[in-house]
């Protein structure tokens, strides 16, 4: 006995009924001992011999199982036939004593097959041949579907098998098994046995193959895949006709299945058949209702692995299962206008949680199997994972109506539109809030020439949670002139500051006006979600930046850079090289030397490094203020009028913010 099935003989085996006499015979078998008989008398002719062993003199012994009946082991197998060849004989034995309806279904060995390349030159690889794979059907056991069933390896140098020690075993779900470390110049003999880990049949199967290791390099002829059809909406049975190969028996080839898109045509690997198989379900495939490309190629038991490129296309079906979904849980925390919503997360045959959606409906009447879900009330719509990945278990769901009794329905609805039907109602009572918050306004601000941000602090309710409550943004151009009935913007539930755009001041300047440059007179009151306002009034004035373009640049291009002043206008060269048209302006003046000072000057016409007006010589030239050199501008010569003071505070009032290019 090999030391593998010495091994082997420590394996705690499922079946009471095996396990118990396996343990004896086992050991008697390793030991190389005989069984004494139990009669106290000691004599031959009282004994009784149990089950798989048989009578010799006064001893018991392990009785030899042979392949095919007892009374005939068979012919010798041909040594001409084809490896893998079943041996002829009678069929297997049937143990006439176990009722059909406690039987293992189980068809034996189908293949064995060499399981050996030719090692590459300089390779470590084995010198010589010593696999072979095996392969079967999987088998059955009607009176226990659920049974883990594993198989039990035979092999011997010999036809005539022993059937009392497994020489190797291999696990539940398999189909193959490798045996290694044969004799290249021997011819073995292979059976396969299926064990239940309940009841108590016994799988008695005699089917023997014979086989002899060699090295197989020739892979298999295969022609490819014949047909692809929709199994479901995520899978597609794969279809092809049997290989052929020189030393595996078409029982004993796999088939690796690949697919890939139409735009993706890299090969992912589908599926492996069962050895043996013309078909396999790819299972998995991304999209529903969606056509993939499939490839076959054959693979013998050597692990060579025939070329074919032949591709068949097949579709997914159309999703149209829903989620499993059990609706709404419970109702909790009532406000006035709200209420939390929970339930457990849904499951979907193709759609990921996170692209699953849960939709709220309310109703303040009964709910039947024929209410029309658009008569419903939509409160609220969640989506399946919050930000960081997690199940949304929960929603809060806004729109109610004060001191009403409400019935909730929850539905999940997949990626492709399919909703659940589930009616599970769940009810709850709004309450009666006729208190507003209490808040102290508005508290600061930050602006630049054509935006507002706002912030607050938290407005605190007996009713709503801090996160419900929502803020009106008023604005007037006039101090106290703020209308309550109409607010400009309203902020997001709980937001603690809001972001005025300038499309939404254009709404509160005159028609064409500026919305930079400008005084705003800002209130904000607190809103709770039964719809009480507080009446602070509380105003913040907010005064938007100068715009360089919009305010600055339009006094420049009026009144300075004209034809024969600081222009190119007419090809000419711009005064004093400072160019002030549209475009130009800012980059001839911000930083740039007074060229008209001479070349020790470090006299800035608009210096970047002061936000003092009078520290830019253009500052100087427009208000004549400070000793500049010549004449103020526009020049009296010109016969232009001065800037009106409103147009010198506005270009003082830009240098003082920075004198921005904005």
């Amino acid at each position: 006995m090999t030391t593998r099935m010495r091994t082997n003989l420590a394996m705690t085996f499922r079946n009471p009924r095996r396990a118990a006499l396996l343990s004896i015979l086992s050991a008697a078998a390793v030991a190389g001992l005989t069984l004494a008989a139990c009669d106290s008398g000691g004599g031959g002719s009282n004994l009784t011999c149990g089950k798989g062993t048989e009578q010799k003199g006064d001893q018991c012994i392990v009785a030899p199982v042979t392949v095919g009946p007892k009374t005939d082991a068979g012919p010798t197998p041909d040594a001409s036939a084809p490896v893998g060849t079943p041996d002829s004989g009678p069929g297997p034995v049937v143990d006439s004593g176990t009722p059909t309806a406690d039987k293992i279904s189980f068809g034996g060995i189908t293949s064995a097959s060499p399981a050996n390349q030719t090692p590459p030159a300089g390779s470590t690889g084995t010198a010589t041949a010593n696999a072979i794979r095996l392969t079967w059907s999987p088998a059955s056991y009607p009176a226990y579907p659920a049974a883990s069933i594993h198989y039990e390896i035979y092999y011997s140098t010999s036809a005539t098998q022993n059937f009392a020690v497994p020489a190797d075993d291999a696990p539940p779900g398999a189909t193959s098994f490798t045996v290694e470390g044969l004799d290249s110049t021997k011819t073995y003999y292979f059976a396969v046995r299926a064990v239940s880990d309940v009841g108590t049949a016994l799988d008695d199967n005699a089917v023997s193959l014979s086989a002899k290791p060699a090295f197989d390099d020739t892979a298999p002829t295969f022609a490819g895949a014949t047909s692809a059809k929709a199994a479901s909406s995520t899978s597609v049975l794969v279809k092809w006709k049997a290989g052929t190969d020189d030393q595996t028996a078409a029982a004993g080839l796999q088939y690796r299945v690949f697919w890939h898109t139409a735009t993706q045509t890299v090969l992912e690997l589908g599926a492996i058949s069962d050895p043996g198989a013309t078909q396999a379900e790819v299972k998995g495939l991304p999209t529903p209702g969606t056509a993939f490309q499939f490839r076959v190629n054959a693979v013998d038991a050597a692990g060579n692995i025939d070329t074919n490129v032949a591709e068949v296309s097949g579709s997914t079906a159309a999703d149209t299962t829903p989620p499993v979904f059990a609706g709404c849980q419970t109702v909790l925390s009532p406000s006035a206008s709200s209420a939390t919503v929970t339930w457990v997360p849904a499951t979907d045959d193709t759609t990921v949680a996170s692209a699953i959606t849960y939709d709220v409906y309310a109703s303040d009447v009964p709910i039947t199997k024929d209410t029309p879900l658009a008569s419903l009330q939509d409160v609220g719509t969640f989506t399946g994972v919050d930000s960081a990945g997690n199940p949304v278990t929960s929603g809060r769901v806004t729109g109610l109506s004060p001191d009403t009794s409400y019935n909730f329905i929850c539905r999940a609805t997949d990626a492709f539109k399919n909703q659940d039907k589930n009616l599970v109602i769940q009810t709850a009572t709004t309450t009666n809030d006729g208190t507003p918050p209490v808040f102290a306004g508005v508290s600061g601000d930050t602006v630049d020439s054509t935006t507002i941000d706002l912030t607050w602090l938290q407005a605190k309710d007996n009713d709503s949670a801090d996160d419900a409550i929502v803020y009106n943004v008023y604005v007037s151009l006039t101090a106290g002139g703020e209308s309550y009935d109409s607010p400009l913007l309203v902020s997001n539930p709980g937001a603690l500051g809001v972001h005025i755009p300038a499309e939404s001041l254009a709404k509160v300047v005159p028609t064409g006006s500026n919305v930079s440059n400008t005084d705003y007179y800002v209130v904000v009151r607190s809103e709770d979600e039964a719809g009480n306002i507080d009446t602070n009034t509380d105003e913040l004035k907010v005064t938007t930046y100068v715009s360089f373009s919009l305010d600055v640049q339009p006094i420049f291009t009026a009144n300075c850079a004209l034809q024969g002043c600081h222009s190119t206008l007419g090809g000419q060269s711009p005064v004093q090289g400072q160019n002030l048209m549209a475009g130009s302006a800012w980059s001839n003046i911000y930083n740039v030397q007074v060229v008209e000072l001479g070349t020790g000057s470090t006299v800035k016409r608009i210096d970047g490094a002061s936000m003092v007006p009078t520290d830019s010589y253009l500052y100087d030239k427009i208000t004549d203020c400070c000793g500049h050199t010549g004449s103020y501008m526009p020049p009296q010569a010109s016969g232009r009028p001065r800037l009106s003071q409103t147009q010198i505070d506005t270009i003082g009032n830009w240098i003082m913010q920075g004198a921005q290019n904005n």
